[in-house]
Order: structure tokens, then sequence, then C-alpha cells
């Protein structure tokens, strides 16, 4: 399972908090999709990475509560986490900048904490997305809920190719690979 995180809705659609549904979008191109279902807490499409199935997912409610969506998909769909992979933003690492890791904390993250709390467990690989630090006159909801602009437009549109191509990674050869190559 692939999960995207980000906050439902247009006016959210390309805000620096999105880039995990942008990833899945992305990937959405890249993989043969053989369905998929919007229902009110989720979307979700199958389809294959090389030879494994994979379900790639957008949870559709708030960010902060991307938990609850999670505790959804783990019902219908089950849920082993060495097999979940969710995708976030990071504003502590530079823009555009991957971290992958095999399972860890929520670093501060509320989508991250959110799924922690209602999953138990932080036994779940993670890749994070650079989106930068604000400048020091704005706020950090502010700043994650806002667009990139200018130059940062094209170094997150790299950024998330990269991504695309780690999961892969990740998917076909491992996390061991993956971390090596894209951190």
């Amino acid at each position: 399972m692939v999960v995207g995180l980000g906050n439902p809705g247009e006016g959210y659609a390309f805000t620096r908090h999105n880039v995990g549904f942008m990833v899945v979008d992305r990937l959405k191109e890249k993989v043969f999709m053989q369905s998929h279902r919007k229902g009110r807490y989720y979307w979700v499409g199958r389809g294959r990475i090389g030879q494994k199935e994979v379900l790639l997912i957008k949870p559709l409610i708030y960010m902060n509560r991307s938990g609850e969506a999670m505790v959804r998909i783990k019902k219908n769909y089950g849920l082993d986490f060495s097999r979940l992979i969710v995708v976030c933003d990071d504003i502590n690492l530079p823009l555009g900048r991957i971290r992958i890791r095999r399972k860890g904390s929520d670093g501060g993250h509320n989508g991250l904490r959110s799924i922690i709390y209602w999953l138990g467990s932080k036994d779940f690989m993670r890749v994070r997305i650079g989106i930068g630090r604000p400048a020091s006159s704005l706020e950090i909801v502010e700043y994650v809920l806002s667009p990139f602009i200018g130059e940062e437009k094209l170094l997150i549109a790299e950024t998330i190719d990269r991504v695309v191509e780690a999961i892969q990674v990740v998917i076909q050869e491992g996390i061991g690979v993956a971390m090596d190559r894209f951190n």
C-alpha cells in the first residue's frame, strides 16, 4: 500500500502539504490501474508495479485525521505494516530532499501522528519530501498550506518524479536499496 497524505479539495491541490497526494497522482500515471474506488474517507486504486499488486491510497479527510481513514482501510483491505509506505511532506528537510525510513516517529507531522495513534504502530515505511521552512514572517500553517512558487514548482516536480522512482525501487528491490540510492 502506498498512502499519500494531503488535504482534500481543489483549494489544497497544489500546496506544500499535499505532496503526498501529488506522488500518488503521479504513480497513477505510471502504474497500470486495474480499478479504483472513491469513498467517503479515501480514494483507492489497484495496480501493478512490476509483478507486485499495489494499492494506491489518498485519505479524503483532513491531514490531521488521516489515521481515521487508515483504520477504515485496514478494516476493508487488511493491512500488513511491513508493506505500508506513507508519503508526506517534511518541513524539517530542505526543499526537494527525500528521506526514506523503515519506521520511526511522527517527527512532528500531524498526519503521521494521527496514523500512528489510530493504527497503534510506528512500524511502517515512510517517504518524507522536504518542503523547506518558511521565512520568519510566515506562520508554519500558512506556509504548508501555500502553493509552490517560481522555481520551486520545477524542483518539486523533479522531486516527485524521484519519489515515484524510489517507491518503485522499494517495491521491486527493497527499502534498503531505495534508502542507499535516494536518501
